[in-house]
């Protein structure tokens, strides 16, 4: 049988760290990442700052013997003035519900069934995989429970499985047109200047700096600072502490970092930075200084990134929620979902909430088709939508190579 408790970040002790760790030899290769240190650091910088709180909990499932099954790391946040719980981060890569392969289902039933005891007005679940075994759980529990939540399905993931070999990924994904195409932009900006790509794979503490500042200097550079919708990763001085000491207390001890720069006469003009673990890659962000967007920098730094990782037995490229555009190129596909689900204990709440989603359903009518629409199903014509060009086929959209959740 297995039973969920609350613990407090605050006393993590090293017994406690000890079990977490090799909780990760029993969890999914890919997860890893989501070791004690990841939220430590992560609470301390990102998660104490915004909308967070800075209050950190786990919850705990063990099994009758007392063995760690899993983990459920949240933190309190606020949506508006409301203060509720949420699990702990919000970019990419998205946060798992860790549990043992062996029992998952039952890690998540586990903290479903003690979710539902807690009085809090609500707990945000995701984004998170609808693969993950445990999550499954514990919708399955919530349901049982009889307790309210709300679902939002969000958007799919682009993922890429390549070949076992360069030459291979090359001939049957990439196609020589396109390989071409990168040769070429590679020779028109060796023209404009002294070109040098750097590769940061386990950085000392000097080299994290300078890494961090060159990656910084790139995003000010960059279409982020004027779009309202731009989400930095390295400008903010939070963010710039939490990846300063993940990278000297995981990522580096670890081998779990792997970010490429472009330099143009010894200025950072362009990146890739991706975190690694066993088989799996996640690309994290790219982008690229607006003064060398004719270039195809983005597309000269992947090829970089995909040629060593497949030399070095990595064949699953996680590129991140959003549109597929550029990372078709490279052989993505949208074979994964992301979703969130908040979750409303409190039973005074949960019955609110559930009128409001009875209502909701009642008000709802079926969407009539535009009338262009209408046309095309009766007389069987194309649709006049326009199709997206290839990134070789028209003007570089400078958005085109950024990938952030």
């Amino acid at each position: 049988m297995l039973t969920c408790e609350t613990k407090s970040s605050k006393f993590l002790d090293d017994a406690f760290i000890r079990e977490w760790q090799h909780l990760l030899l029993r969890v999914p290769s890919d997860q890893v990442l989501f070791g004690p240190a990841w939220y430590c650091v992560w609470n301390r910088t990102w998660g104490a700052s915004g909308r967070w709180s800075g209050q950190l909990r786990l919850l705990v499932v063990r099994d009758e013997a007392g063995t760690l099954r899993g983990i459920l790391p949240i933190a309190k946040t606020r949506i508006g003035p409301i203060p509720v719980w949420s699990m702990a981060g919000g970019h990419q890569p998205d946060r798992p519900l860790l549990a043992d392969e062996s029992c998952a289902f039952g890690v998540g039933r586990a903290i479903g069934e003690f979710v539902s005891r807690q009085n809090w007005l609500a707990l945000q679940i995701g984004t998170t995989r609808t693969s993950n075994e445990a999550l499954q759980g514990l919708i399955a529990s919530l349901d049982a429970c009889g307790t309210v939540y709300r679902h939002h399905l969000k958007e799919p993931i682009a993922i890429a499985q390549t070949p076992t070999t360069f030459d291979a990924y090359r001939q049957d994904v990439l196609g020589g047109r396109f390989h071409r195409k990168i040769g070429y932009y590679e020779r028109k900006m060796q023209k404009a200047g002294d070109v040098e790509i750097r590769h940061f794979r386990q950085p000392s503490t000097v080299e994290t700096a300078h890494m961090l500042d060159d990656l910084a200097t790139i995003e000010r550079n960059s279409w982020l600072v004027n779009d309202p919708d731009g989400k930095p990763r390295f400008i903010d001085g939070h963010a710039q502490a939490m990846w300063t000491q993940l990278i000297g207390q995981q990522l580096t001890p670890n081998d779990q970092l792997d970010c490429w720069i472009q330099y143009l006469d010894n200025k950072p003009v362009s990146f890739v930075f991706s975190l690694t673990t066993a088989t799996t890659r996640y690309v994290l962000a790219n982008n690229y200084d607006e003064r060398v967007q004719d270039f195809r920098t983005g597309s000269i730094l992947y090829r970089k990134m995909m040629q060593d990782g497949i030399e070095r037995g990595i064949f699953r490229y996680d590129f991140g929620a959003g549109n597929l555009h550029y990372k078709k190129y490279w052989g993505a596909e949208y074979n994964e979902t992301l979703e969130t689900y908040v979750v409303f204990p409190n039973r005074t709440v949960g019955r609110a909430v559930q009128l409001g989603l009875d209502w909701q359903a009642r008000l709802k009518r079926p969407v009539q088709p535009s009338c262009q629409n209408a046309r095309q199903l009766s007389t069987g014509a194309k649709s006049t939508t326009k199709q997206v060009k290839s990134e070789f086929d028209s003007p570089v959209d400078t958005r085109e190579l950024m990938t952030s959740d």
